[in-house]
């Protein structure tokens, strides 16, 4: 009986190794996609975050919720004339055993576009941070929104290539950002970068040309 106690321990260890081992490889292995999705789009990947982008963000409703954020895995530079940067971020909320881990593939565009600060959550997002869902207050087409309400419907129309998939959107200070719950494959990504680039187009379009 003495010895069962010291097994039990040692087989616990193993497979805390074990699991370690496995996180590691994969996310060596996402590393090696993503850089190679960059690549492949005329752009540039870093696994750590070499532009501070929590601090750069921290107006961000999204960055402003919970604590502990980390950015990690950025893909960035031009694509179509667009500066876009994406990656993977994640925050926690609560402490101890009630700790949460969120996780969020975010893609954003810093343009010279006249923006004013809008918030869109998708309505099938049911994992809204506290801070964010004391922000929304009306309803357009799938997202509860905040903020300029005849701006909120430009750019849920120009979104309305992300159709079925839970993207949740935000502008403020020129940037447009784009963010879904959990870490997408990387041809996710990469169509996501397509998508919001033609959705950049419509705003634009439309910015130029208000009547139409």
């Amino acid at each position: 009986m003495q010895f069962i106690f010291p097994l039990i321990l040692i087989g616990a260890l193993g497979l805390g190794v074990i699991i370690l081992a496995w996180l590691g490889l994969s996310q060596r292995r996402r590393e090696r996609k993503l850089s190679r999705l960059a690549y492949q789009m005329d752009m540039r990947f870093s696994a750590s975050d070499p532009f501070a982008l929590v601090k750069r963000y921290a107006s961000s409703p999204l960055f402003q919720a919970g604590h502990s954020p980390r950015a990690t895995n950025v893909i960035y530079g031009r694509f179509r004339g667009w500066l876009i940067k994406a990656f993977d971020y994640r925050f926690e909320t609560g402490h101890g055993t009630h700790r949460l881990t969120h996780r969020y593939d975010v893609i954003t565009a810093e343009t010279n576009l006249s923006t004013p600060n809008v918030l869109l959550w998708n309505t099938k997002d049911n994992e809204t941070p506290p801070l964010i869902s004391l922000l929304l207050d009306r309803k357009i087409n799938g997202w509860y929104s905040q903020g300029d309400a005849d701006f909120a419907n430009t750019l849920a129309e120009a979104l309305d290539g992300f159709e079925g998939e839970m993207i949740n959107a935000e502008t403020f200070n020129g940037i447009i950002m784009i963010y879904i719950r959990e870490h997408g494959k990387p041809s996710q990504i990469g169509n996501r970068i397509i998508k919001l680039v033609d959705a950049l187009v419509k705003i634009q379009k439309s910015s130029i040309d208000p009547s139409d």
